[in-house]
């Protein structure tokens, strides 16, 4: 979190007329009370806005639209990631999907469970086939995101 003289520092940009200056403050609780007990920076704010985690139904709808990697993926295999790994935090969500493509080189055969989806171009590369979903791939994933964990179920 930042300190007294970074939130001063924003403090005066905001109120100087010639930047024109829009903030996104991003933080936990800790962050919420430094800013209250802070009122000239507090009676800057516009707006509060919470985030909550994805509840289960939301992340079956939400996560085979965010990435074509996910889209033929059984509903019980994403409640088990869910469960296991991301808990509702769509950064989570991001994280494994970016380390799966990363662990395939971003590219890699057609097979079941892709239907011949392939990952967007991007200005560096073409199309790239998707890899079918394995649970030993994820279970690997989650094991660079937190080697202290075992995901054997």
């Amino acid at each position: 979190m930042a300190g007294h003289p970074a939130f001063e520092f924003i403090r005066e940009l905001w109120d100087d007329e010639d930047t024109r200056l829009a903030v996104v403050l991003v933080g936990a609780e800790t962050c919420y009370q430094k800013i209250k007990n802070r009122p000239a920076l507090d009676s800057r704010i516009l707006v509060w806005q919470r985030y909550k985690p994805l509840t289960p139904a939301e992340v079956l709808t939400v996560v085979p639209e965010y990435h074509p990697l996910w889209a033929d993926v059984p509903t019980d295999e994403l409640l088990w990631i869910d469960d296991v790994a991301c808990h509702g935090n769509f950064r989570q969500w991001a994280k494994i999907t970016y380390l799966l493509r990363e662990q395939h080189g971003g590219a890699g055969p057609k097979g079941a469970g892709s239907a011949g989806l392939t990952h967007p171009p991007t200005p560096h590369s073409a199309a790239a086939p998707l890899h079918p979903y394995s649970r030993d791939l994820v279970r690997a994933v989650l094991s660079r995101l937190d080697p202290t964990q075992r995901h054997t179920d």
